[in-house]
C-alpha cells in the first residue's frame, strides 16, 4: 500500500543511528575524554534536532494549509453591503437562476424588495427591483471582483409616478452612479430571502339565513400563477398556529403550487354552537366556506379557487369541521386531517373514500380517533392513524414535532390525487400504497406487508411511511 501524501509530509527524516550509538561507545572506551566529547556531541544533536523540528513544523503547516477549507467565497451568492450607506443586497445562484433581495429600492427607508430579470454572464450580473409603490424601477449592473461588486445603476419613474429623489440619499440625483458593495456575513436580509413571499388576501362572508359567517386569510405564493388546490386550515385551537406561526406550511404551499387558506367559522347571532361546532358547519359553515372561496377568487384574481380541490386540516373541534365538510362535499375534498380530534364525523360510507390522516396524542384521549380509524379501515378507507407519544391535546411543541410527518403525508396525497391540469380527483387504493403496523411500527409496500392489511394504516408513499414509522418508533 503506497503511503499517502499526508503521511509523507508528516514522516520525519530518517536519522543515521551512528550518532547516539557512537557517543555511547566512545564514552565507554575513553572515560578520560568522555565529558569533552559528549559536550560536542550534544551540541551537534541539539542543532540537528532543532533542524528536524523546523522541518516538521514547516511540513505540518503546508499540510494544514492544503487540507483546511478555504474561507474565500466565489460567485455572487452571499450578502453584499455598501460601506458608505445601509444599502445591502443578498444574492443566490439557484442552479442557473439568479435570485435575491435588496434592502432598499428607491426608498429612503429599509424596505426589502425582490430582484427580478436577473442574469449572470461571466463576472457580470444584472437585475432590477421596483419600489413598493410600483412608481420607481432601478436597473443594476455589477462586476464581481473577489469580495467586491462594483455596481452602476439607472432609475426610471413610471408615467404619473412619484420621484422621491429629494429624500432618497442612495438613489437620488446627487447620489453616485457607481458604488462598490463588499461581501459581509449573512444576516437578516438572507433570512428574509428564505421566506416564502406571496400575496395575502382577507375576506368574509355572512349567511344570515344559516346564522353562519366565515372569515378567511388566503396566502398565494408569488411563484404560483395558478393554484391547483387549496389547503384549508380551520382557525380553531392550534389551527391559528398552523396558519400564523409555522412558515413550513407556506413553503409547502409553494412546493405543491397550491394556496393556503386560514378560515374561522362563527355564528352571526346567538347559537348553541357559537364559535364553532357541528351545527354551524352542517347548517351553514360548509356553504360559508364555498362562498368565501368564491369571493376570494374574485378579489385575488385566482378564479381557479371557485372549484379548486381542498385539503382540510383541523385540530380538536376543527377536525370535526374537516370531516363533516368532506361528507357534505366529497367531490371537492382531496383529503382531510384530524389532529387530536374527537369522534364526530360525517357519513362513514362517503368519507371512507377520501384519504384521511388521524393523529392522536399519547397523553390525550386516543380511543375516539382510533375507533373511527378502525371503522374506516374496515371499509377499505385510505386512512392513516398514529399516536404521538407524550403529546397532549393542544401543545404547540407537539404540533411542531408532527409537522414533518403531516406535510410529507399531504405532499404524497396531493400529488397522487390531482389530475394534471384539471380538478378531477383520482382515486387512491391500497395496492399502490404502503402499509404500517400500528402495534410494531413495521412499514412495507402493500405487496410485501405481512400483517393484516385491514388492521394496518394506509400510507401513501415510502417517504410518508418512514415519517410515520419515526413517530411510532419514539413510542416503542
Amino acid at each position: 500500500m503506497q503511503p499517502t501524501a499526508a503521511a509523507a509530509l508528516l514522516s520525519p527524516p530518517r536519522l543515521k543511528p551512528t550518532v547516539m550509538q557512537t557517543s555511547v561507545d566512545r564514552c565507554s572506551e575513553r572515560r578520560d575524554g568522555c565529558a569533552v566529547w559528549n559536550e560536542a556531541t550534544a551540541g551537534n544533536w541539539r542543532s540537528r534536532t532543532k533542524n528536524i523540528s523546523y522541518v516538521l513544523a514547516t511540513q505540518l503547516a503546508i499540510l494544514l494549509a492544503a487540507c483546511a477549507p478555504t474561507s474565500a467565497q466565489t460567485g455572487p451568492t452571499g450578502t453584499w453591503k455598501v460601506d458608505a450607506s445601509e444599502w445591502t443586497v443578498f444574492l443566490r445562484m439557484d442552479g442557473p437562476r439568479l435570485t435575491g433581495l435588496v434592502s432598499h429600492c428607491a426608498s429612503p427607508r429599509v424596505n426589502p424588495a425582490d430582484i427580478y430579470d436577473a442574469n449572470m454572464s461571466g463576472n457580470t450580473i444584472s437585475f432590477k427591483c421596483t419600489s413598493s409603490d410600483r412608481d420607481r424601477t432601478i436597473t443594476f449592473t455589477g462586476r464581481i471582483s473577489g469580495d467586491g461588486i462594483t455596481f452602476s445603476w439607472e432609475k426610471r419613474v413610471r408615467d404619473g409616478g412619484l420621484d422621491n429623489g429629494a429624500v432618497d440619499k442612495i438613489f437620488g440625483p446627487s447620489a453616485p452612479r457607481q458604488f462598490t458593495a463588499k461581501r459581509v456575513p449573512d444576516g437578516e436580509l438572507a433570512k428574509a430571502a428564505d421566506e416564502v413571499r406571496g400575496m395575502e388576501f382577507a375576506a368574509a362572508v355572512n349567511l344570515l339565513p344559516q346564522n353562519a359567517k366565515a372569515e378567511g386569510l388566503l396566502f398565494v405564493p408569488q411563484s404560483v400563477s395558478r393554484a391547483s388546490a387549496v389547503i384549508v386550515v380551520i382557525r380553531y385551537g392550534l389551527g391559528f398556529s398552523v396558519y400564523d406561526d409555522l412558515p413550513e406550511w407556506r413553503k409547502l404551499s409553494e412546493v405543491l403550487e397550491v394556496a393556503l387558506l386560514g378560515v374561522r367559522f362563527t355564528s352571526i347571532g346567538p347559537s348553541a354552537s357559537r364559535g364553532l361546532g357541528t351545527v354551524s358547519v352542517a347548517d351553514g359553515g360548509a356553504d360559508a366556506l364555498l362562498s368565501l372561496l368564491q369571493r376570494l377568487a374574485q378579489e385575488s384574481g385566482h378564479q381557479e379557487l371557485i372549484d379548486a380541490p381542498l385539503v382540510l386540516w383541523g385540530h380538536s373541534g376543527g377536525g370535526g369541521v374537516a370531516s363533516l365538510f368532506a361528507a357534505l362535499h366529497p367531490e371537492r375534498t382531496l383529503a382531510f386531517v384530524r389532529y387530536h380530534s374527537g369522534p364526530v364525523t360525517g357519513d362513514l360510507n362517503i368519507v371512507s373514500k377520501i384519504p384521511s390522516l388521524l393523529l392522536a396524542g399519547g397523553r390525550d384521549s386516543t380511543s375516539p380517533a382510533e375507533s373511527l380509524w378502525k371503522s374506516g379501515r374496515s371499509l377499505g378507507a385510505p386512512w392513516t392513524f398514529a399516536i404521538e407519544p407524550e403529546a397532549t391535546h393542544g401543545d404547540e411543541k407537539d404540533l411542531a414535532k408532527a409537522n414533518e410527518f403531516m406535510m410529507s403525508w399531504i405532499t404524497a396525497v396531493v400529488r397522487q390525487r390531482l389530475s394534471p391540469g384539471g380538478t378531477t380527483l383520482r382515486v387512491v387504493a391500497d395496492g399502490s400504497a404502503w402499509m404500517g403496523n400500528n402495534q410494531t411500527g413495521e412499514v412495507a409496500r402493500y405487496g410485501t406487508f405481512t400483517g393484516s392489511k385491514a388492521a394496518a394504516s394506509w400510507l401513501p408513499d415510502e417517504a410518508s411511511a418512514l415519517a410515520w414509522h419515526g413517530i411510532l418508533g419514539a413510542a416503542k
